[in-house]
C-alpha cells in the first residue's frame, strides 16, 4: 500500500464522462435481453450457503457484468462494464466493494485509452484496524489484453473462438497479475437437461507482486453460452474452493 497521491483531476473527468455515456445508452436504447446465472460456493467440497447472483446485459456493443454476494460470512458486489464488437474486445472499468469477517474493500479501475493510462483507487481495512488504507496507483497502459473476475470470461471465449489454446491475459488492481491460459481438452456434459460443449482451461500466473493472491485457476466453460463458467475450482490460502452453476435464465 503506498499514501493516497493528489487527486488526478484527468481521472476525475474521465468517470464522469463515462458515466454520463453509460446512462445515455443505457436509458435510449431498446434492451437486449438480460442474462442471470446463479452460482453456489463450496470450500474443501463443503456447501457455505454462499450463492453469487450474475448478471449481464448489453446496449450496442457497450457489455456490462455485475455479480453479488450477500451472506453473513461475505457481502460482495462488483461491477464490470468493456466493449465487445464482434470480438473485438476492450475493458472499460470496474467497480468492487465488500466485506467480510472484519476485512473491508472499495476499489475501481478506470482505463484511459487517449492517455494510456489504467487508474486504480480504492481503499482497505484489514480486520482489527480501525482506519482504512487508501491506494490511489496509476500504470502505462501497454499491448495486454486487460480483465477482471467477470470480464474474463467473454475474453476467453473470443480467443478459443478463434482457435487458440494458449493465450495470456491481465488483472489489475493495486498491483497488476498476469496470467498464461492453455486449453487442456474439449469436452460434453450434460447440464439442465441439454448437453453442452466445454472447454477445460487452466490459468497460471507468472508474474504478480509479492504478497498478492495469484493463484492458478481451472475453468470449465460452456460454449453454448457465450463460455460463462460450468465451474471454477482454486485455492483460497491454501483451501480448495470451487464455485459451481446452479441455473441460469433470459429475460427481457
Amino acid at each position: 500500500m503506498i499514501p493516497p497521491g493528489e487527486i488526478n483531476l484527468t481521472a476525475r473527468i474521465l468517470s464522469i464522462c463515462l458515466s454520463l455515456a453509460s446512462f445515455h445508452l443505457y436509458a435510449e436504447e431498446d434492451p437486449n435481453p438480460e442474462y442471470r446465472y446463479s452460482y453456489k460456493v463450496r470450500l474443501l467440497g463443503l456447501p457455505l450457503g454462499v450463492t453469487a447472483t450474475v448478471v449481464r446485459s448489453e446496449r450496442s456493443a457497450l457489455v456490462r457484468i455485475k455479480s453479488e454476494v450477500s451472506h453473513l460470512l461475505a457481502i460482495n458486489n462488483h461491477d464490470s462494464y468493456f466493449e465487445l464488437d464482434d470480438c473485438e474486445y476492450r475493458f472499460l472499468r470496474y467497480w468492487n466493494a465488500g466485506k467480510s469477517l472484519g476485512y473491508e474493500f472499495d476499489d475501481k479501475i478506470i482505463i484511459d485509452y487517449e492517455l494510456s493510462k489504467i487508474r486504480y483507487q480504492g481503499f482497505t481495512k484489514k480486520r482489527g484496524h480501525r482506519k482504512r488504507a487508501p491506494v490511489d496507483k496509476e500504470y502505462d497502459l501497454d499491448g495486454a489484453t486487460y480483465v477482471d473476475k467477470l470480464s474474463q470470461f467473454e475474453a476467453m471465449g473470443c480467443l478459443l473462438k478463434e482457435g487458440k489454446s494458449q493465450f495470456e491475459l491481465s488483472y489489475v488492481d493495486d498491483s497488476i497479475g498476469r496470467y498464461q491460459f492453455n486449453l487442456i481438452k474439449n469436452s460434453k456434459t450434460q447440464f439442465a437437461g441439454n448437453e453442452y460443449s466445454i472447454a477445460h482451461v487452466v490459468a497460471t500466473p507468472y508474474e504478480f507482486a509479492a504478497g498478492s493472491v495469484h493463484t492458478p485457476v481451472h475453468y470449465w466453460l460452456i460454449e453454448e453460452l457465450g463460455f460463462i463458467p460450468l465451474k471454477i475450482q482454486t485455492k483460497l490460502k491454501g483451501l480448495g474452493l470451487t464455485v459451481e452453476l446452479l441455473d441460469q435464465a433470459e429475460s427481457n
